[in-house]
């Protein structure tokens, strides 16, 4: 960003990506305003206050910090989420390299991630993609996608329930499950256009203790 020239950055969070962003900008000289629900936990705040960001706490659902965050940047500042910037979504798939390396060049059989709003997962697929492209890998690991119950699309649409269902959010989970759970995710159809030709089951908790019971545990 500095590169471009960018003085003044703003960003919509739920605590890990603006207190990360919070980070890098002031180590670059950056200008930052976060905008954040104003249940943020304690500690995620106090990290984007030690890195010198103006921290703007927005009353209602997570969805209208984002709405700030974008009537910010029409101003004049550098909207620099995460989930929009395609810099950052290629340097996700940097992960599928680093497991390859690790694992002497061959893929993991699966592949498990955290889902929020979706980047890291479609950004490791890409690289695995991007091995197997290039004759480095035979096959594509297994992707199993955790979300948080109450914000999770993608199992929904994974189970074509998508079109048909809709359940309200459940606010006390998303508030307790923060770091995976936006107010909405903003690729479900993404991933299923472009996982097409890979399994990628998508699992909430309860999924993951009805396994368990079920195997007697």
């Amino acid at each position: 960003l500095r590169g471009l020239g960018i003085g003044q950055v703003v960003d919509d969070s739920s605590g890990n990506a603006g207190a990360s962003l919070a980070a890098y900008t002031a180590r670059a000289g950056i200008a930052c305003d976060l905008c954040v629900p104003h249940t943020l936990a304690g500690p995620k705040l106090a990290q984007m206050d030690a890195h010198g960001a103006e921290v703007i706490q927005i009353k209602g659902k997570r969805e209208y910090a984002a709405l700030a965050a974008w009537a910010a940047a029409a101003h004049g500042a550098f909207y620099a989420s995460h989930v929009y910037n395609p810099f950052f979504l290629a340097g996700t798939e940097t992960m599928a390299y680093e497991l390859w390396e690790q694992l002497a060049g061959r893929a993991p059989a699966a592949v498990v991630l955290p889902v929020g709003n979706g980047t890291l997962l479609l950004g490791t697929y890409r690289g695995f993609r991007r091995l197997r492209q290039a004759g480095l890998i035979e096959r594509m690991p297994r992707f199993v996608a955790a979300q948080a119950v109450g914000c999770a699309p993608n199992r929904l649409l994974s189970r074509r329930q998508l079109l048909t269902t809709w359940v309200p959010p459940d606010r006390e989970m998303i508030r307790k499950q923060d770091s995976v759970a936006g107010g909405q995710d903003d690729r479900p159809f993404q991933h299923l256009f472009e996982f097409a030709d890979v399994a990628w089951p998508v699992v909430t908790l309860e999924d993951i203790q009805a396994g368990l019971t079920q195997h007697g545990y």
